[in-house]
């Protein structure tokens, strides 16, 4: 019975890691992600410059 308490205690813990390591990356996916429309949206603005000053 001992065995099967801690295999449920280790599985849990296993679980939170997991769960904890897959918050990190999407939290890491999501910010990279805003950076990234971020510059595209600066690199449209600056098009957007330099087709006005240039007929």
């Amino acid at each position: 019975m001992r065995n099967v308490f801690l295999l449920h205690v280790e599985t849990r813990i296993s679980l939170a890691i997991i769960g904890i390591v897959v918050v990190i990356f999407l939290v890491t996916i999501f910010k990279s992600l805003d950076n990234f429309n971020k510059f595209i949206d600066r690199i449209n603005t600056y098009e957007e410059i330099r087709v006005q000053t240039n007929p």
